[in-house]
């Protein structure tokens, strides 16, 4: 995103968005087999390219269950597209919900499947609650929040590669947890007072 806006001019600075909440504990009781993912239900994110990887999946993995949390103008035709693939059971569109680090803490890992970002505050929430997470390497914020291959995996911004990608998160339990364990730490970064202070320095550069 500093690049993009460097091409406009070079004193540019970015603050990212603060976390709300940063859990200093996240040892979790185990839970489910469940992948979790977090936004508004409209065409950018692309969730049909993560119903059409999951299927990919599904049938190996038959313990694995998809979880969304957002509301939007396509959840019907997402709806239709669950119900063609046979996963009514499997792939789940909940409403948004005001508890979601909740959902975060019973989850394995977060998906975020997006043709395009800003600064993704779901990666980093996720992070915060000790998970990994698995997103397209899309315009621009994924890969200034995910380590590649430490806090989480970046994806092509295709259906099979992002389903490669699942595939590992579900087959390497020992590291998911240990890039989950990475992920939680690197997510400090964005507590309140961190951002603050970046917010503080911002301004006392143009003074």
């Amino acid at each position: 995103m500093r690049i993009f806006w460097r091409n406009y001019n070079p004193n540019v600075k970015v603050v990212p968005n603060p976390l709300t909440i940063y859990p200093e504990n996240v040892e979790k009781s185990k839970c489910e087999n469940r992948i979790i993912c977090v936004g508004r239900l409209n065409s950018v994110k692309r969730w049909n390219r993560l119903i059409d990887a999951f299927s990919l999946l599904s049938a190996k993995y038959p313990e694995w269950r998809v979880d969304i949390y957002g509301d939007g103008d396509d959840k019907e035709s997402l709806k239709a597209q669950i119900s063609n693939a046979g996963l009514i059971d499997r792939i789940i569109i909940h409403p948004p919900t005001k508890d979601i680090y909740k959902e975060y803490m019973q989850s394995q890992f977060l998906v975020l499947s997006s043709d395009c970002e800003g600064f993704s505050l779901v990666l980093a929430e996720a992070m915060a609650c000790g998970i990994p997470v698995v997103s397209t390497d899309c315009p621009f914020g994924p890969s200034e929040i995910i380590d590649d291959g430490t806090t989480g995996l970046l994806s092509k911004m295709d259906v099979n590669d992002l389903a490669e990608k699942m595939e590992w998160m579900i087959t390497h339990e020992k590291e998911r947890k240990q890039m989950g364990e990475k992920a939680h730490a690197a997510a400090a970064k964005y507590k309140k007072g961190v951002i603050m202070k970046q917010w503080e320095q911002a301004y006392l550069s143009v003074l």
